[in-house]
C-alpha cells in the first residue's frame, strides 16, 4: 500500500479487531440450507451445531406448535407463504385454551427467532435496532409520541442499511414495504405501513425541511377500476341525471314511473359500483367505448362476463360484495334505466338468484363462532361483565388521576356501553353529551337515554336505550373526572384523544380492544359485543329472539332468528342430553363406572 493510500485509509486496530471477529464467527457458523416446510425446519433446528441442547429442545417444541395447534402435519406447513404462517398458525397458538399468556408468548418468540436465522424472515413482531443520530433528530422534531414510534420503526430499517434521512428515495420505502409485508411477522402489517406513510407525509406539511419524500398511498387490493377517463362522457353524464333525479322525492307521489328518492351516501355507493361494473366488463374484454350509458352497463352478457372475472380474481367464489353489487344492478334498473322485462327478470334470476344461491344463507363464521367460545365459561364472562367497573374501582382508589387513567376510564365507558346498547361502532364513537343523552343530565330519579336518530343508524331504525343506574355512575364519575383531563377545548365528543380532539371511529374500537386483550387477555372486537350479548340472552331465555331483535335494531325477527338460531340449538341439545341422559350419567359417577 502507498503511503497516499495509508493515509487515506488509516488503520483502525479496534476496527481490525471487529472485521476479523465477525469473518471468523461468519466462518464458523454453518450454512443453512434451503427449507421448504415446517418439517425440514424442524429436522434443521434439531441437528443445529450451533445451538446447545437446551436451545434446540426450546426451539423444536415451538416448531411443533405450529402444527399442533389445529392438527396439522408439519410437512403440509409451507414456510414460503410467510402471512400464512403469521395470521393462521401464529393465531391459532395465540387462541389455545391449553396455553396460559406467558407460554404463548415464549412459543411466538422462540419462532420469531429460528425464523429469522433460517432466512424465512427478516424481521419479527417488532423491528429492532438502533436509530442513527441523523434519524433522532428528525425524529424529535415530531412533536406527538404517537407519531415518532411509528416512523421509528422506518428509521431502524434505514439505519441498519445505512441509509440517512436525505438518502431515502421510493425504492428504499419499497423495499421496507416489501420486507414489512413479506418477510416479517407484524400482524398488521398493511395497518402499520398505512401509519408510516400517514406520518410522514403529514410531518412534511408541518415540519421545515422534513427530508423524506411523499410516500405514494397503498392502492385497496381489493378494487380494480381503470381512470375514469377512459370511459365516454356520456357514461358519467348518464349516471348524473340518475343521481339528480334519485336525490329528491317525485313531484307526484302516485307517479309509479318517477324514480325512486335514495340517500346520498347510497349514490354515492352506486356511482362506485357502476365504476367498477364498468371495469370488471372493461378486464372481461370488452371496449371501453362500448360503455356509454347506464343501459349499456347493464347488458346481461357483459354483466355475467365481468362477474366471472371477478369471481376468479376472487379465488373462484363469490363474495357477499358481489350479491351487493348485483342489488344495486337491479336498483338501477327498476328506478332509472327500466330495460324490457326479460332483461330485468335475468339480472334478478340468472345473476342475483345465483349468487344468493351460491353463498348460501347468512351464517356465522367460523373466526366468530371460536371468538364467542371464549365465553363458555361463567367465570370467564362474570370477569368481562365486571371489567368496567374494575377500572373505576382502581382509578378510584388513586390519589391523582391522570391523563393515561382518563384514557383507561374512556375504555371503561366505551365496554360499558357496548354491553348495555350493543350499538354499532360509529354510533358509539360518535356519541356526543349534547346530542344523543336526553335529557342534558340525568334526572333526580336516576332517569337517563341515549337516543339515535334514524338517520345515523345502518337500517334506519332509530335507537332509544334507557340507562341503568349503574351505568348512569360510571359515566358521571367518567364526564366529572376523568374526561376534563383530556379536554383542550369545549367539546360535547365523548370519546377525546389525549390533545382534546375526537377519537375517530378506529381509535375508539382499538382502545377497546387493546384493553380487553390486556386485563383479560380475551380477543374482541367491537362488533363481537353484538354477538356476546344476545348469546347470553338466548341462554337464559332459549327461543325468545323478540328482545334481542330489539336490542340489535332488526327490522324483522327472522333476521335475529337466521343469524342466532344456533345458539338456540346448542343450548337445546345441551338440554335434551341432560334430560335423557342425566340420571343414567349421575349413576356411573356414583358407581365410578365412568
Amino acid at each position: 500500500m502507498s503511503k497516499d493510500e495509508d493515509q487515506l485509509h488509516p488503520l483502525d486496530a479496534f476496527e481490525v479487531f471487529e472485521n476479523v471477529h465477525a469473518l471468523a464467527a461468519t466462518a464458523a457458523k454453518s450454512t443453512v440450507p434451503s427449507l421448504r416446510t415446517a418439517q425440514e425446519l424442524l429436522d434443521w433446528v434439531l441437528g443445529d451445531p450451533d445451538r446447545t441442547q437446551n436451545q434446540k429442545n426450546n426451539e423444536a417444541a415451538a416448531i411443533r406448535w405450529l402444527g399442533r395447534a389445529d392438527d396439522t402435519p408439519l410437512s403440509a406447513i409451507q414456510l414460503d407463504d410467510v402471512r400464512h404462517i403469521v395470521d393462521h398458525r401464529f393465531a391459532r397458538i395465540r387462541s389455545h385454551k391449553s396455553l396460559n399468556k406467558i407460554r404463548r408468548s415464549n412459543i411466538v418468540t422462540l419462532l420469531n427467532g429460528v425464523l429469522i436465522r433460517a432466512g424465512v424472515l427478516s424481521v419479527g413482531t417488532r423491528r429492532g435496532g438502533r436509530v442513527s443520530h441523523l434519524w433522532s433528530l428528525w425524529l424529535n422534531a415530531v412533536l406527538c409520541l404517537d407519531d415518532r414510534n411509528a416512523l421509528a420503526s422506518f428509521a431502524r430499517f434505514c439505519t441498519k442499511r445505512g441509509i440517512e434521512p436525505a438518502d431515502v428515495t421510493l425504492g428504499t420505502w419499497n423495499e421496507y414495504v416489501d420486507e414489512t409485508l413479506c418477510r416479517s411477522t407484524v400482524k398488521r402489517p398493511r395497518a402499520a405501513l398505512q401509519k408510516v406513510l400517514r406520518k410522514s407525509n403529514a410531518a412534511r406539511l408541518t415540519i421545515p425541511g422534513w427530508p423524506l419524500p411523499v410516500f405514494p398511498k397503498f392502492k385497496n387490493p381489493r378494487t380494480w377500476s381503470i381512470p375514469r377517463d377512459r370511459f365516454p362522457s356520456s357514461f358519467w353524464s348518464d349516471f348524473d341525471s340518475y343521481e339528480q333525479l334519485s336525490s329528491k322525492p317525485p313531484k307526484n307521489i302516485f307517479d309509479t314511473t318517477a324514480a325512486k328518492q335514495l340517500r346520498p351516501d347510497t349514490l354515492v355507493r352506486y356511482r362506485e359500483v357502476a365504476w367498477r361494473t364498468a371495469s370488471a366488463q372493461v378486464h372481461a374484454g370488452r371496449s371501453p367505448a362500448e360503455i356509454d350509458s347506464l343501459s349499456a352497463l347493464l347488458d346481461v352478457y357483459w354483466l355475467k362476463e365481468g362477474l366471472n372475472w371477478q369471481r376468479k380474481r376472487a379465488g373462484d367464489r363469490f363474495l357477499k360484495d358481489h350479491l351487493n353489487m348485483a342489488a344495486a344492478w337491479l336498483s338501477m334498473a327498476d328506478n332509472y334505466v327500466r330495460p324490457d322485462k326479460s332483461v330485468r327478470d335475468a339480472i334478478r334470476e340468472e345473476i342475483f338468484d345465483f349468487i344468493d344461491d351460491e353463498l348460501g344463507p347468512a351464517d356465522f363464521s367460523e373466526k366468530n363462532r371460536k371468538k364467542l367460545d371464549q365465553f363458555s365459561s361463567a367465570h370467564v364472562a362474570d370477569e368481562f361483565l365486571y371489567l368496567p367497573y374494575q377500572i373505576m374501582s382502581e382509578i378510584k382508589k388513586k390519589k391523582a388521576i391522570t391523563t393515561k387513567d382518563a384514557t383507561e376510564m374512556m375504555a371503561a365507558v366505551a365496554i360499558e356501553l357496548l354491553l348495555a346498547t350493543m350499538v354499532r361502532r360509529k354510533n358509539l364513537a360518535d356519541l356526543e353529551l349534547s346530542k344523543h343523552f336526553w335529557p342534558a343530565s340525568p334526572t333526580k330519579d336516576g332517569k337517563w337515554h341515549i337516543l339515535i336518530d334514524q338517520v345515523e343508524v345502518k337500517n334506519k331504525q332509530a335507537l332509544r336505550f334507557p340507562l341503568q343506574k349503574q351505568t348512569i355512575a360510571l359515566l358521571e364519575f367518567y364526564s366529572k373526572k376523568c374526561r376534563p383531563l383530556l379536554m383542550g377545548k369545549s367539546t360535547d365528543t365523548l370519546f377525546l384523544r389525549a390533545d382534546g380532539s375526537a377519537k375517530g371511529r378506529n381509535m375508539v374500537a382499538d382502545l377497546v380492544k387493546r384493553t380487553i386483550r390486556r386485563r383479560l387477555d380475551l380477543d374482541v372486537n367491537v362488533h363481537l359485543f353484538r354477538h356476546i350479548g344476545t348469546m347470553i340472552y338466548l341462554n337464559a331465555h332459549p327461543g325468545d329472539f323478540s328482545v334481542p331483535k330489539v336490542m340489535l335494531g332488526h327490522k324483522w325477527q327472522t333476521t335475529t332468528e337466521k343469524f342466532y338460531a344456533w345458539l338456540c340449538a346448542t343450548k337445546a341439545i345441551d338440554h335434551f342430553t341432560t334430560v335423557v341422559l342425566g340420571d343414567r350419567n349421575a349413576r356411573l359417577t356414583k358407581f365410578k363406572l365412568a
